[in-house]
């Protein structure tokens, strides 16, 4: 049980950290400069992010979690447009939030597994 709840812990702030660092940078390749429109960057992924990694997690301990992959698949485009329909709310200036989520989630899924 504790080793569960430590690699749960573990899991949930590395992949928060990584995923701060990748869609921080794709927010100052995309333009996002100001201290505001990063904040709501890095508050979005900390409320988006912990939660499907301990779904990820979880999954991988039980029987589910020797084909999580598929799981990913039908999560992230989820994660995608919660995202995006915060970010139309919160960044106005933001041009098109659907598609910065969907550029900054890929760069953070796929360079997360490459990591």
């Amino acid at each position: 049980m504790y080793y569960f709840l430590f690699v749960l812990a573990l899991s949930l702030v590395m992949n928060l950290l990584i995923t701060w660092f990748i869609e921080l940078a794709v927010a100052l390749i995309w333009g996002l400069r100001t201290w505001r429109t990063l904040m709501v960057v890095a508050l979005v992924n900390a409320a988006t992010n912990p939660p499907l990694s301990a779904l990820m997690v979880f999954l991988t301990f039980s029987s589910l979690g020797r084909s999580s992959m598929w799981l990913l698949l039908i999560f992230e485009p989820l994660i995608v447009l919660i995202e995006g329909w915060i970010y139309q709310h919160t960044l106005p200036q933001l041009a098109r939030p659907y598609l910065f989520s969907l550029v900054a989630n890929l760069a953070s899924a796929i360079l997360g597994m490459l990591i």
